[in-house]
This record gives structure tokens, C-alpha cells and sequence, in this order.
């Protein structure tokens, strides 16, 4: 399993069962968009990435050393961009999570300190 899907999927993970834990209707935005980076992970990591393993040990050898039109390299191509794809969405997914949720805290902080203790 390719590094950054694990490790976002389990950033993606984390970042739910922190949020559930919270306010609900402060956090809700953050947790849709760390659901949405999950997903793209847990997609490209249990779909994608292991048809593109199976081509490679089908390949066997360099994907480049096979003729442009033949149909297991343009699988692979094909692949290769959904896989990117799911990378991309995945990163931006968690770093609008992440803007969701300073929002949400700053807006936490700014409630409970404008509140006078009487």
C-alpha cells in the first residue's frame, strides 16, 4: 500500500473520531470533508492500487518497455491517473478539513471568552 493513502486514511480516520467527539453542528463541515478524504483513500488503497499491482506482476517488467497501444499499459495509464486523482482529492479533502475545523475552534474560543463570568 502506497504511503500517503495509508497515511491519509488514517489522518481521515483520526480526524472523525475527533470530531464525532465534539459539537456536532460547530465540526459537521470538517467531518464531511475528512469523510470525503476516507473515502478517496479507502477507494484508491482497496480498489485501485491492487488492479495496478496485479498489472505489474502481469507486466513483468517495466510498464514503459510495452508498445504505447498495448491495452495493459493503457490500463495501467488509466489506473495510474485514478489513482492520482484519488491522492489529490484526498489531500485537498483533509486540508479543507483542516480549515473547517480552525474556524469551528476559533469560533468555540471566541464564544467561550466573550461570555462574562459572573
Amino acid at each position: 500500500v502506497p504511503m500517503p493513502f495509508s497515511e491519509a486514511f488514517r489522518l481521515a480516520i483520526a480526524t472523525i473520531v475527533v470530531l464525532l467527539s465534539r459539537r456536532r453542528d460547530q465540526c459537521r463541515p470538517a467531518a464531511v470533508t475528512a469523510s470525503l478524504a476516507g473515502a478517496a483513500c479507502a477507494l484508491s488503497q482497496f480498489w485501485i492500487n491492487p488492479r495496478i499491482a496485479r498489472l505489474r506482476v502481469e507486466i513483468g517488467g517495466p510498464v514503459d518497455a510495452l508498445a504505447a497501444d498495448d491495452a495493459r499499459r493503457v490500463a495501467f495509464g488509466v489506473l495510474h491517473g485514478y489513482s492520482i486523482v484519488g491522492l489529490a482529492i484526498a489531500m485537498l479533502a483533509l486540508a479543507i478539513s483542516l480549515g473547517f475545523l480552525v474556524v469551528a475552534l476559533r469560533r468555540r474560543n471566541h464564544v467561550s471568552t466573550s461570555i462574562p463570568l459572573t
